[in-house]
Formats: C-alpha cells, structure tokens, sequence
C-alpha cells in the first residue's frame, strides 16, 4: 500500500481503481485486510504496469531474507535494468539513487 502511495495514489483513487471503498483499502494499509487475487489483477489493468513488476517494487529489499536475495536481484535488475529492455519485458521505475 505504502508503494501506492509513493506512486501519487490516494486511498480513495486506490479505492476507485479497484472498486472497493477508501475504509477497505485503509484496512489493507493498516495490515488488518488483504488484497486477493482478484483485487491485484484489477490493480495491474488499471495502473498498466504488470503484477510482479508491482510487487518487486513495493518488496523491501531489507525484508527479503539471505537465501532468496539472488533471486530478488536478478528480478529486479531484469525488470528494472538493461535486460528488461532488450528481452522485451514490462519495466517498472527506475530506481533512484541507487
């Protein structure tokens, strides 16, 4: 949630995007609810950008444990570096600074 946010996106155009109410998306944001399935292939269309580029955004890459690191860097150099580009692939943002 806190991604969306950072994106320019109110609880309430979240809300709207999704077809759910601004006190159902505040439960999410609050960790007392979760997105289903439904819910984030509605948030993909409506924001054009594709569900695991979305999720490697939002994912501290603090919260990802030791074992899987490799494999959150190479997702997200794929789908945030170079290689996206050249293969084809939907990218995210660019990170700054980093």
């Amino acid at each position: 949630m806190k991604y969306l946010q950072e994106q320019g996106l109110t609880l309430r155009k979240v809300g709207d995007l999704l077809g759910l109410s601004k006190s159902f998306i505040s439960r999410v944001r609050k960790k007392q609810r979760s997105f289903t399935l439904e819910h984030l292939g509605k948030l993909e269309q409506a924001t054009g950008t594709a569900l695991p580029v979305i999720l490697l955004e939002a994912t501290q890459p603090s919260s990802v444990s030791g074992e899987l690191r490799p494999i959150y860097d190479a997702f997200h150099n794929l789908f945030t570096g170079g290689e996206a580009r050249d293969a084809g692939l939907p990218r995210g943002p660019k990170e700054s600074g980093g």
